[in-house]
């Protein structure tokens, strides 16, 4: 049993590891790439251990009010610890085609543990009573996922028909192909930002989360939806020119809230505090 300086340290290291991140960003914008994805690989070894000693080896204690969180914890953790392996990698126009074609079957399988991790939670949180927010947030996340997982495996395929001939001109069936999976990604991100204000709330009703952490976490959802619905609106506008009169796609509203892993960041903070629920609830 971790001692409640442990969990506190380790709490701590998983708030602040988006820092380590940046580290990690760093290493591979100074072109040390021989380096990078060793310090990568211990960044994600320190988040795991830091989950594993917060609260996410409850998932094995058999205790049914302790394992849902501890499991939708730790699986949200697997995703925040994926984000080092990103951070090296860099953006997907700077990545190498053998980097791409390693990350988007890493966010095909952080699409899949979002989704599972805040379907076990509602269940739970189901279970106190809570009927308002929880259905909501089940259902949000339920339909986000498959629309997240579509997208995906269109990037997918489409850097490994790269790889296969990267001088070939790309067929105009797979063009729309493209657009047809971003719109869909558009909707699952807008549903993961629903669903993650939904779920925090439903955690307030439980008695999960604090009142205040509560109005933290809706309020930044609310915000976040409507930087994407500004994001929205500039791509299905003109395509020759800008709704808001931006001429690089980086400086349009919205646009780092639309980047595939970011509307997963909340969720996974929301999994810290699993984690410590879990942990709360375990015999000294």
């Amino acid at each position: 049993m971790a001692k409640p300086i442990e969990r506190r340290a380790s709490f701590l290291i998983l708030c602040l590891s988006p820092i380590l991140g940046l580290i990690v960003g760093g290493l591979g914008a100074a072109g040390l790439d021989a380096v990078k994805f060793w310090v990568a690989a211990g960044v994600v070894f320190v988040i795991l251990l830091s989950a594993w000693i917060l609260g996410a080896r409850e998932a094995l204690s058999g205790d049914e009010t302790r394992q849902p969180p501890a499991i939708a914890g730790g699986l949200l953790a697997l995703v925040w610890s994926s984000t080092a392996i990103f951070a090296a990698m860099g953006p997907p126009d700077q990545a190498t085609l053998a980097e791409n074609l390693v990350r988007y079957p890493i966010l095909m399988l952080d699409a899949l543990c979002i989704g599972i991790a805040l379907v076990a939670v509602c269940r739970a949180i189901q279970d106190t009573g809570e009927r308002v927010f929880s259905p909501l947030a089940l259902g949000s996340i339920v339909t986000a996922t498959p629309l997240y997982f579509i997208f995906l495996t269109v990037q997918l395929v489409l850097y490994r028909e790269m790889a296969r001939d990267p001088s070939a001109v790309r067929p105009v069936w797979l063009g729309t192909i493209d657009d047809v999976a971003l719109i869909l990604f558009f909707f699952g991100a807008v549903l993961t930002y629903v669903s993650t204000a939904a779920l925090a709330a439903a955690m307030g009703r439980a008695g999960w989360l604090r009142p205040s952490h509560r109005r933290v976490y809706v309020g930044l959802c609310l915000f976040a939806l409507i930087g994407v619905g500004a994001r929205i609106l500039e791509s299905l506008s003109s395509p020759k020119a800008s709704l808001w009169g931006f001429d690089q796609p980086y400086a349009l509203p919205g646009f780092v809230l639309m980047i595939p892993a970011v509307p997963w960041i909340m969720p996974c903070l929301l999994g810290f505090v699993l984690l410590r629920r879990a942990a709360a609830h375990a015999p000294e």
